[in-house]
């Protein structure tokens, strides 16, 4: 097993800091956000790929990572599980941060 793969529940109990988001619902009028959690109960890295920005990042083993996507408008997040990565698509107008214990991760760059 390489990932297991939790399904969007909207969480208003634990908001995320306002300095996470870096200013991302700036100038839009009503935000509509997606949280969803990433967890790698394995044992090896598994890669994580952000679409549609081509954003990649490595889930280290035995941890999680949450991808909040604010939009303008709603939508689902639709999330593919291959066998050596995960990746996760947006939806257009979206805008994505993937956050760990809180703290926005930087994405690795292409090889």
């Amino acid at each position: 097993m390489i990932g297991r793969i939790q399904v969007p529940i909207p969480d208003t109990s634990h908001p995320i800091p306002d300095t996470c988001y870096n200013n991302m619902s700036a100038g839009l009028k009503s935000v509509e956000t997606t949280r969803l959690r990433l967890s790698n109960p394995g044992d090896r890295h598994v890669a994580f790929c952000l679409e549609p920005w081509a954003r990649e990042y490595s889930l280290d083993p035995h941890s999680s990572v949450d991808v909040v996507i604010e939009a303008d408008s709603p939508g689902i997040p639709e999330v593919f599980h291959e066998p050596d990565r995960i990746v996760v698509y947006a939806w257009p107008g979206a805008a994505a941060r993937v956050l760990r214990d809180g703290i926005e991760l930087v994405n690795r760059p292409r090889e």
